[in-house]
């Protein structure tokens, strides 16, 4: 099954959402390399072009939320922290060189065009770079991890009972809804109601489907709970328990990876 980057990055934060708080609320939840080169060329009108090495610049963070609009609706994504370079740093040494300098000599006319391997370009004004009240607001993003609260923690009681294996014993689970530590990673508009679907996967291969109309469609508080069983613990940190199935066959121990899917 092939992981694109949106899923590998998923899989990394969102089961980290335990993290050990600290009195910054923002740093709660650890954050992780994202994918991508650690070097960028400047070229264009500066008097000395060339490949910079972004990791000999400080390392800045910003706190954002993110949003998409749909349909003329404004869709939330989530709320991020992000670590990276930013670019007043990355151009701070680059001499601009205006090709019409003797006309205009001010650089308040300039922008500063962003564009990744694939052609994928933004567009950003020399003043926002530089003018602004709040500096360093504009990264390179090297790293990431989500800032949104923590969802409250549930119980549910359990008597587990498998197909084929019979009576596995009553046990008590705690933790978050699984959509709850999903829902900034997806949208849910109604063609991905309709057609999206998840698989989690454990470290010994096992997995489980979950549709998302069962996991974010539900109406009968009859969840499947994310489970954090501590650092080191037996069988694995994160399970998922499936508080709505009559069988216990969807629990899934050993949480390694979440991907989701649009059939």
């Amino acid at each position: 099954m092939k992981r694109s980057v949106l899923l590998a990055f998923l899989s990394l934060f969102a089961l980290a959402a335990f993290g050990q708080e600290t009195n910054d609320f923002f740093d709660n939840t650890p954050s992780r390399r994202l994918p991508g080169a650690l070097k960028v060329e400047v070229t264009g009108e500066v008097a000395n072009p060339g490949i910079i090495d972004l990791e000999r610049l400080p390392l800045r963070s910003v706190i954002v939320r993110e949003a998409r609009r749909e349909k003329g609706e404004v869709v939330f994504v989530g709320a991020y922290r992000y670590e990276g370079y930013s670019l007043l740093d990355i151009l701070n040494d680059r001499v601009v060189a205006k090709k019409h300098d003797a006309d205009f000599p001010p650089p308040t006319d300039l922008l500063v065009a962003v564009e990744n391997p694939v052609g994928e370009r933004v567009v950003l004004s020399w003043g926002e770079i530089y003018y602004p009240a709040a500096e360093h607001r504009v990264l390179i993003a090297a790293r990431g991890a989500p800032a949104p609260a923590l969802a409250a923690k549930r119980s549910f009681p359990a008597v587990f009972y498998g197909r084929g294996k019979g009576y596995h014993g009553f046990q008590q689970f705690s933790g978050i809804p699984l959509r709850e530590a999903l829902q900034g990673f997806v949208v849910l508009d109604p063609a991905r109601m309709r057609r999206g679907y998840v698989i989690a996967a454990s470290i010994d291969g096992y997995r489980i489907a979950m549709s998302f109309g069962e996991l974010f469609g539900r109406n009968d508080q009859a969840e499947f709970l994310l489970v954090d069983r501590g650092v080191g613990a037996d069988g694995g940190r994160f399970s998922i328990l499936p508080a709505a199935d009559f069988f216990s066959d969807r629990a899934l121990k050993a949480v390694s990876d979440i991907y989701i899917l649009n059939y």
